[in-house]
């Protein structure tokens, strides 16, 4: 598959489901977004890592009232 097809094929989809075609006005604005979201997500990923909550910066300890291993941050109380 190459890629100009799953551009265009992500591109259509955006359209589709988040209906804000204002938004991107481009395939390659749709892969501009895409790598941006995509880069926040590996930050994201090295900072619970780290025990740092991505949100607020407090630190994440395992949550013992859960039956499924899972960290939730100290401050705003998310669970990763």
């Amino acid at each position: 598959m190459n890629k100009s097809k799953v551009l265009k094929d992500l591109y259509n989809l955006a359209m589709e489901v988040y209906e804000f075609p204002e938004s991107f006005e481009t395939k390659e604005d749709l892969m501009i977004e895409w790598l941006e979201i995509n880069w926040d997500q590996d930050v994201a990923d090295e900072l619970i890592d780290k025990d740092i909550c991505p949100r607020c910066g407090k630190e994440l300890r395992l949550d013992r009232n859960s039956s499924v291993a899972s960290l939730k941050c100290c401050g705003c109380g998310v669970k990763y």
